[in-house]
Formats: C-alpha cells, structure tokens, sequence
C-alpha cells in the first residue's frame, strides 16, 4: 500500500466528518421540521445542497471503514482473534450506542421533537430511527459480515464482488417493496452500504485505484448531472424504486471517488497537528452534534439571519461544542468509554 493513499484516506475520512455536520446543519431546509425547527427563512439550493451530501458523505465513510479494516487485517496482521476482536469491536461501536442513547440522543428526541417514550424506544432500542447513531449499528453489522467473509471476498475478480454486492442492494429494495421491516437495526442500510466498505477493501488491497487530480473535473460534473436527474425524478415526485436506487448510485459512486479524489490532493493535511486533532476528536463530534445542532438551531432561528449565516454559525457551533465536549469527556474514564476509547 502506497503512502499517499493513506494520508489521502485518512483525510478523506476527517472531511466526511465535517460534512455530515454540514449536511446536519443544513438538513432543517429540506426535511420538514428536522429536530423539531422550522427555518424562518426557506432555502432550495440549500436543501438541494443538504440532499446531496447525504447521498455522498457516509458513503464515502464507509469506504474509508473498509479501506481501514483491510489494512488492519491484511497489512497489520490484526482481527485474527475472534473472541477479542468482536469484544473490542462492541466496546467501540455498541457501547457508545448505548451509552449516547441513553444519555444524549434519546432525551434531546423527547425534549426537541416531543416523542412519546414507546416510540424512543422503538427507535433506539430497535434501531428504526436512533438520530445519528444509525452510522454505528451498520458498521457494527459490516464489521460482522466482512470479519467472517472478507478472507474469500477478496479472491473473487473484482467484477464478480461489485456485481455481487450490487444485487445485495438491490434486494434490499426488493424486501423493502415486500414490506418487511428493514429499519430493524437499520439493516435496510446495512444491506446498502456493503458495496462501499468492499470497495475500500478494494482500494487498500490496490485493486482500485484513487483517481489522480486530473479527474477531478469529470467525477463533479458527473455528480452533478447524476444528482440533477435524481432531484428531477426521485425528489418530491413519484418515482420506481428501482429507478431511485439506480440513480443514488451513481451519486453515491461519482461523489465517492470525487472526495477520494480531493482527499489525495489536500493529503498534506496529514501531517498539520490541527487537523491531526480534529481527527482525533472525530468520533466524539460526530457522535454529540447532531443534538447540539437542535439547540443552536433555536437560539439562531431569526427571520433576519440569511439562511446561509444560518448554516455557517450552526456548522461552527456544533463543531466547536461537540469537539470541547470530546476533550471533557476523554478526561475521565467513563467518557472514553462512551466515546468507544475503553480499553
């Protein structure tokens, strides 16, 4: 494995971070009273803008994932050990679930959004709908499904595993159309998101390729038109499952490589100690600003502020709290340990 790849991932990975909490901050303009407000003042390409990156972002993440697990597995000679790797996976993934459940998110959705307590914990005690905290149950179940598989994954031709990983997809729109209840455990997500932590696999292992810079211009415009179509056909319209997800893909795959792609070129980023603690704090921010978001978001809610301002001051805000908050809690014992840091 190349150096540069990893200081490109390893970017790339910190920069998906701060754009879920940008599309987070942006969400309110787009879906009806996101963490019980309501802009003031209307953006469309904002909320245009908030509907693309969440097609994007934690795509991109989960190809960082894999691209980490096989350098651990394959490179590093680690999850080799079951009965520990799991354990220490849980501690990492399932704790701060729990934890942040329980003690954050949860009593934010009761006090923000005024849900009843039978439907908190349909959402979070069976996953349908744990705020942010979704991300951790779907790498959790990645993690199960690739420790088990990846050994034999990788000796497929890379065809036949993106071919494969396209119909795991595309079944959970068929067993969605089926009516069955994949939001359990956000397995729905888990299903869709396979395909991009086998391509990270496939990246580390160099049977992928991060495009070079030149690229760059191609993979935009093809994010672009990919997203203009999807906006046209799938968003406040009617539109074939099959179609939609067809379209997110092609979405999901340009603006992937299009952030690979712009993680290599600002690489250097590496190597600065302000990004390397930003990085550092990564999970705690994205783990508590969500539900600092629903506060701020109130505090800004003015008809006089633009909704860019509102954007910008909220994007800031939730980043600087949640990452003050990280430092607390890493201070003390059981804050590393709901931050998934427990030895």
């Amino acid at each position: 494995m190349r150096e540069t790849d990893l200081r490109a991932v390893s970017v790339t990975k910190t920069l998906m971070m701060l754009l879920v909490v940008l599309g987070h901050a942006c969400i309110v303009f787009a879906a009806s009273a996101w963490g019980g407000v309501t802009p003031l003042r209307q953006s469309l390409p904002i909320a245009y803008f908030a509907r693309f990156l969440e097609l994007t972002h934690t795509q991109t993440f989960f190809v960082c994932s894999g691209f980490f697990f096989a350098l651990r597995r394959y490179e590093k000679g680690k999850y080799r050990t079951m009965g520990y790797d799991l354990k220490h996976r849980a501690k990492r993934l399932l704790v701060p679930y729990a934890v942040i459940s329980v003690f954050w998110a949860a009593p934010a959705d009761y006090f923000a959004k005024g849900l009843a307590p039978a439907q908190l914990a349909k959402n979070y005690l069976l996953g349908f709908d744990p705020a942010q905290l979704w991300f951790l149950l779907t790498l959790f179940l990645l993690y199960i499904l690739f420790y088990f598989t990846s050994d034999r994954v990788l000796k497929l031709p890379v065809w036949l595993g993106i071919l494969g990983f396209l119909a795991v997809r595309y079944l959970g729109v068929l067993l969605t159309e089926l009516r069955l209840p994949l939001r359990v455990l956000r397995f729905d997500a888990f299903l869709r998101s396979a395909l991009y932590f086998y391509l990270g696999l496939l990246l580390q292992q160099r049977r992928l390729c991060i495009p070079r810079a030149r690229w760059l211009p191609l993979l935009l415009a093809l994010c672009a038109g990919s997203f203009a179509l999807y906006a046209v056909k799938c968003i406040d319209s009617e539109c074939n499952a099959y179609l939609k997800e067809t379209l997110m893909l092609f979405v999901n795959l340009s603006g992937v490589f299009a952030y690979l792609c712009i993680g290599t070129l600002l690489k250097n980023l590496y190597e600065k100690p302000f990004f390397a603690a930003l990085s550092a704090a990564g999970m705690g921010i994205y783990l508590l600003h969500q539900q600092i978001l629903y506060a701020t978001m109130r505090l800004t809610n003015f008809a006089w502020i633009a909704p860019l301002a509102f954007v910008i001051v909220n994007f800031c805000a939730a980043a600087a709290i949640a990452w003050g908050l990280t430092w607390l809690l890493k201070r003390t014992a059981i804050g590393r340990a709901a931050l998934g840091e427990a030895k």
